[in-house]
């Protein structure tokens, strides 16, 4: 709730636009032809929504459970853009993001003498490292993404009445797409899409019966609009 609250607080002002003192405050010179550079650092925040799949492998059973993993997100970005004569921009990003993304518990059958299983998934947080190129078109700048994702997942575990956890650190890879939009002087707004694999973790199985290590794999698709100031 308090992620999805954030969210709406950060789009509002996509929706509603820039109040006039604000942007008096925040336009300094004109924002067309060679006024306007993409040359800068610059530090912002975003929100949105993210959706995806966790995978839960249990190699023992030769079968692998599946949870829908979906909610909202909420972070900070920062990076730096070069802009070439040509209209060329090239940069590098990161960023830190607050998920509320979960799913399950799901549940599933061991064997026909047992009670149902169940295991569910959530994506605590992830952060990236990107690099950036795009094309600057006077106010717009579309641009591609692509690095390295790290990310907090979570998995728990009901398996006869047997608790388990899977709780570690990813590290994987992400490529997006986006559009940022100079509104002021000083004042970009985005929309972005992102997907991210966080990659594969593994633990000792929980079940005496149970050999070798289950994993768990987590990839995500994002939505995300994002507010910065350049600098």
């Amino acid at each position: 709730m308090f992620l999805k609250r954030i969210s709406l607080i950060l789009i509002a002002p996509f929706v509603l636009g820039l109040s006039p003192a604000l942007s008096a405050d925040l336009i300094s010179s004109p924002l067309s032809g060679p006024n306007l550079s993409w040359t800068g650092g610059y530090v912002g925040a975003a929100g949105g929504y993210g959706w995806g799949n966790a995978h839960h492998r249990l190699d023992d059973l030769d079968v692998t459970i599946s949870n829908r993993v979906n909610g909202s997100l909420f972070g900070f970005y920062g990076g730096y853009n070069y802009q070439f004569d040509n209209n060329v921009v090239l940069g590098i990003e990161t960023d830190f993001t607050w998920s509320g993304q979960e799913g399950g518990p799901d549940g599933f059958v061991l064997c026909t003498c047992s009670p149902p299983n169940y295991v569910s998934a959530d994506l605590e947080w992830n952060a990236s490292l990107r690099g950036r190129l795009g094309l600057a078109v006077d106010r717009f700048l579309p641009y591609l993404s692509g690095g390295m994702a790290i990310g907090r997942i979570r998995g728990l575990y009901d398996y006869v009445n047997v608790d388990g956890e899977i709780n570690e650190t990813a590290t994987g890879w992400t490529l997006g797409a986006g559009i940022e939009y100079a509104a002021a002087a000083n004042v970009t707004l985005r929309f972005e899409y992102r997907f991210s694999d966080f990659g594969s973790v593994a633990r000792q199985p929980f079940l005496p019966a149970f050999a070798n290590e289950q994993t768990l794999r987590l990839t995500s698709r994002d939505l995300r609009v994002g507010i910065a100031y350049r600098f």
